[in-house]
């Protein structure tokens, strides 16, 4: 079964280029029209379940998705929320690195182990978001279709992880916002990376479903 990976649509930050990690915004008006096309582009597939980050941006998209989608509405799983920026929400990164030069340089050169004052690594991200996986997992949820509407780093943890990839090329996964990317799971323990940060360029234009992505070349973690 396949697990489909919504990232929500751009959003109203307080000010432009501002990191905002768990701040609740608001979808922009550009955000709404990416969601809506996310959403119209799974229109008709055979989905069980539609889950969602708790923050607005996201829980935003999944009810649209849910619209276009026979089943119950959607279910929050907060494992799935953004990273906690800490200090530097609501700060560009020009003005958190000149406020914590040290500890951006640290943050940059090896973001699995240091985090902005007050917030998480993304090792720490990972493994939150790989628990919340693993509970739905244990409930079966590798037998079903799903959709989870969440946010760049949870999903580039989740397709990281099937492609055993490091916290450190995480970047090489582009997942713009109103993007889709799909797992397919062989078994509880054997995900495949079948598409990654496809995004509808047009309202009503299909999700692809055929496999179309490769990895990046380079070394990768092996994982069990």
């Amino acid at each position: 079964m396949r697990w489909i990976l919504v990232r929500h649509g751009a959003v109203e930050p307080p000010r432009p280029g501002v990191l905002y990690g768990r701040w609740d915004v608001r979808l922009s008006p550009e955000g709404w029209q990416e969601a809506r096309r996310a959403a119209l582009a799974l229109r008709g597939l055979a989905v069980e379940r539609v889950l969602t980050s708790p923050l607005r941006r996201a829980r935003s998209g999944a009810l649209l998705v849910s619209e276009h989608l026979p089943g119950p509405p959607p279910e929050v799983v907060d494992g799935f929320v953004e990273a906690e920026r800490g200090a530097w929400a609501g700060l560009t990164p020009e003005e958190a690195q000149r406020a914590w030069p040290d500890r951006w340089r640290r943050v940059e050169a090896d973001p699995e182990r240091h985090a902005p004052p007050g917030g998480e690594t993304f090792g720490q991200l990972r493994r939150r978001v790989l628990a919340a996986r693993d509970e739905l997992l244990a409930d079966g949820a590798h037998r079903r279709a799903l959709v989870l509407v969440a946010h760049l780093h949870p999903i580039r943890a989740l397709l990281a992880d099937a492609l055993g990839l490091e916290v450190a090329r995480w970047r090489e996964l582009r997942v713009p916002t109103g993007s889709i990317s799909v797992l397919r799971w062989d078994g509880p323990r054997r995900a495949v990376v079948e598409r990654v940060g496809w995004k509808p360029r047009a309202d009503g234009d299909p999700l692809p479903m055929e496999p179309a992505w490769r990895p990046p070349p380079g070394p990768t973690r092996k994982t069990t």
